[in-house]
């Protein structure tokens, strides 16, 4: 039997700056049945890594020419499946850096 995997793309949210909300978001993902091959810590680290590149970019298009990292960081686009062994390392890599980014800074 062919598994088609379920794919989501949700618009870039602020709040998606602050690893808790990520975290209540995935639950949501998963509680609502879009999404149920991932789990709710892989949701929420790839929606944190997308947030942070997407509004770093925006504060820093200014002097750099960021614009098609923005464009792949929002919207935020999910499947069943996961991502690239790289990405997914990338992802882990920064949901581990302690902190969190401020939304008022970013606007």
């Amino acid at each position: 039997m062919l598994h088609t995997p379920k794919i989501l793309s949700l618009p870039m949210d602020p709040r998606l700056l602050v690893k808790e909300e990520c975290l209540k978001k995935a639950a949501e993902i998963l509680q609502e049945g879009k999404l149920d091959r991932l789990s709710e810590q892989e949701i929420a680290r790839e929606l944190y890594f997308h947030a942070v590149m997407y509004y770093l970019c925006l504060r820093l298009r200014p002097y750099l020419h960021l614009r098609h990292i923005m464009e792949r960081a929002d919207p935020i686009d999910l499947s069943d499946d996961g991502d690239t062994a790289f990405r997914t390392f990338c992802y882990k890599i920064l949901w581990r850096l302690p902190g969190h980014i401020k939304t008022g800074s970013v606007t």
